[in-house]
């Protein structure tokens, strides 16, 4: 689950071969293995020292994401020997035949010094253990300043807190994102429940003019930086970047999280399946898995690796080797097939797709100016156009005052129609004009007219950040 942006370790996968580390020659004096990896998810040394030892030579290619990985070796044109997905691509590979079972005695690392427990946890996506030999373990969790927060977060709705607008980094992921607006609302992070998905996806929408950016791997350099206050992170690499600034700090949200295994499997395609077993026994070898624990900084499974390790802090480094005990709600993610998938992808979609436009001018009743929440409402008839809020899931809006509609770089004005909204989304949201629209829609004020078939934006605010949002077009 390394999320940095691949740096290959010393060679290049051209558009006609793969090249592997060191010498040009087509494989070592016991042939090759074919390793396909994260960037920068393995200490150099450790393929130089298993060349050396085994006479096999390391031909290494990366990925930057299970979604990337997934269809080359479904396509198996690459024929990788070796392969080190997450645990719910794991899952996936293994309902569509792309793996196989392995043979744990040719591997006998594997079963003296991973440790049981993950063992278990694994079994959730590989039941048996048949597949999968744990490589790197570890959490998501919140990673703050603090000398930029008020008090240390400890949840995630925390990460929807207005004191930190523009100063919250979110995962630029699908899986993570709506894992944290399901946790935030007490839901699986493995939920197909549409209505629960609807509720995530309007959070995460609600969240959006709050947020700095969305990332993968720039979230280190960010929060090294002191750019952001607050944001979401793995746990290794919390533990790089707290090195790196004393002012960080991370916690495992008590809404519980995720927590994720990558591990080792052969392709069903793999032509050198003695060599990948080899390969995946020396990773797993005490020494060397304390060398890739020390060079990555993601948690070991290798109960026996961690034993060696020096530094007492490190060792028993509430990031690294977190207690779970202590946690709850903890989940690994599942492969919920291809409709689940799609059903992910439609609503990260709404999510990306929710525009923000220039807010207008809104005061509450007593004429204070509100703050900016949402805008962005798409017309695409005669006033026609609605912004749907989950019944129940917004606060209270007083009065808006629409002052202008924008097409493109242009403003048109129009006379000023107040909205007052009732206490309630599920009672229904009243229009200054008595226009009563249904439970749960804002509908625009009469009196603003485009020509039919026209689409412009028509933006405007609210008082605070209303959990729920989602535009309807």
């Amino acid at each position: 689950m390394k999320k940095f942006i691949a740096l290959l370790l010393c060679g290049i996968l051209t558009a006609t071969a793969l090249t592997g580390c060191g010498s040009s020659s087509a494989g070592g004096e016991n042939g090759e293995v074919i390793v396909y990896n994260w960037g920068e998810y393995i200490d150099p040394d450790t393929i130089t020292m298993f060349e050396k030892e085994t006479g096999i030579k390391v031909v290494y290619d990366e990925f930057e994401t299970n979604e990337i990985m997934y269809p080359k070796v479904e396509a198996g044109s690459s024929a990788y020997d070796v392969v080190c997905p997450s645990d719910y691509m794991v899952q996936k590979m293994i309902e569509n035949d792309l793996i196989q079972e392995l043979d744990y005695d040719k591997i006998p690392n594997a079963k003296e010094n991973i440790g049981a427990e993950y063992y278990e946890q694994a079994a959730a996506y590989d039941p048996g253990n048949k597949y999968c030999v744990p490589y790197c373990w570890g959490t998501v969790g919140i990673i703050y300043n603090k000398t930029l927060v008020d008090t240390p977060p400890t949840k995630w709705a925390d990460l929807w807190d207005e004191k930190y607008a523009d100063n919250i980094l979110m995962m630029d992921s699908i899986k993570d994102s709506f894992m944290v607006a399901l946790k935030k609302n007490g839901f699986s992070s493995n939920s197909l429940d549409e209505s629960e998905l609807q509720i995530a996806t309007d959070d995460l929408i609600a969240q959006k003019p709050l947020v700095q950016a969305y990332v993968v791997d720039q979230v280190r350099d960010k929060m090294i930086g002191g750019e952001a206050a607050i944001g979401v992170m793995f746990s290794g690499d919390a533990i790089y970047v707290i090195g790196e600034n004393p002012d960080l700090d991370y916690v495992i949200p008590e809404e519980g999280t995720n927590v994720w295994i990558d591990g080792w499997v052969i392709p069903k395609n793999a032509e050198h399946k003695e060599n990948a077993e080899k390969f995946i026994d020396f990773m797993c070898r005490p020494d060397v898995a304390l060398k890739n624990f020390e060079y990555i900084t993601y948690g070991t499974p290798n109960t026996a690796a961690r034993e060696l390790i020096e530094d007492e802090d490190l060792k028993n480094s509430p990031i690294a080797f977190p207690d779970l005990t202590q946690y709850n709600n903890l989940e690994t993610f599942l492969y919920l097939g291809e409709d689940g998938e799609e059903l992910y992808n439609k609503y990260w979609k709404e999510v990306m797709s929710f525009r923000q436009n220039k807010p207008l001018n809104c005061q509450d009743s007593s004429g204070a100016f509100l703050l900016p929440i949402f805008s962005g409402i798409l017309l695409t008839s005669t006033g026609l156009a609605s912004s749907v809020i989950s019944p129940g899931k917004c606060r209270i809006i007083h009065r808006c005052e629409i002052r202008e509609i924008r097409s493109g770089r242009s403003a048109v004005s129009v006379s000023t129609a107040s909205l007052v909204f009732q206490t309630t989304c599920a009672a229904g949201i009243r229009a200054a004009t008595g226009t009563t629209a249904s439970a749960g829609v804002i509908g625009i004020p009469t009196g603003i007219v485009v020509s039919a078939g026209t689409a412009i934006a028509v933006s405007y605010t609210a008082t605070a950040v209303a959990t729920g949002i989602s535009t309807t077009k």
